[in-house]
């Protein structure tokens, strides 16, 4: 089942998103953007209003930044608040790219999910087969566009083995 929006009357922006992609409709016109944020957590995030405030100061005054705390304590959660945000979404306009790499995350393959969501050829994609050379192809593919980049940390396993 397709879900089709109908709307009447005048509308700025809404978001309507499905398979990754987020429907825009700015002024009338109508374009696609990359989403690629998991699902929002169905009770959301509670008790947190001071945290995603901080966290939206940080992301609106530019550079890098970092959520850090204990397992289970609902970093991601708060992330994702962050991700579904309306004063987000207009913001970074053009998409968010998000990423979990984890334990076995591969840095590789993430990089090439956010190129093929940015609409760059498979083949290209292929052919980046480096970690510098993806990035600069992510890179390229983002030019002057005003998107969110989100990737968990990449976690390595020191134990002896």
């Amino acid at each position: 089942m397709t879900y089709s929006p109908h709307f009447h009357g005048p509308i700025d922006l809404v978001v309507v998103g499905e398979n990754n992609i987020v429907i825009r409709l700015e002024n009338g016109e109508r374009r696609t953007v990359p989403f690629l944020a998991p699902p929002r957590p169905p009770l959301g995030v509670i008790g947190r209003s001071k945290e995603l405030l901080e966290l939206k100061r940080c992301v609106f005054s530019g550079g890098s930044w970092a959520v850090r705390g204990m397992p289970g304590v609902g970093k991601t959660s708060l992330v994702l608040a962050l991700a579904y945000d309306e004063e987000v979404l207009v913001r970074f306009s053009d998409g968010i790219l998000w990423s979990g790499l984890g334990r076995r995350g591969n840095a590789l393959a993430a990089l090439g999910r956010w190129a093929l969501a940015m609409g760059v050829s498979s083949q290209d994609i292929a052919s980046a087969a480096t970690l510098e050379s993806r990035s600069k192809l992510v890179h390229a593919a983002i030019g002057m566009r005003r998107m969110l980049l989100y990737c968990s940390p990449l976690k390595l396993d020191t134990s002896s083995r």
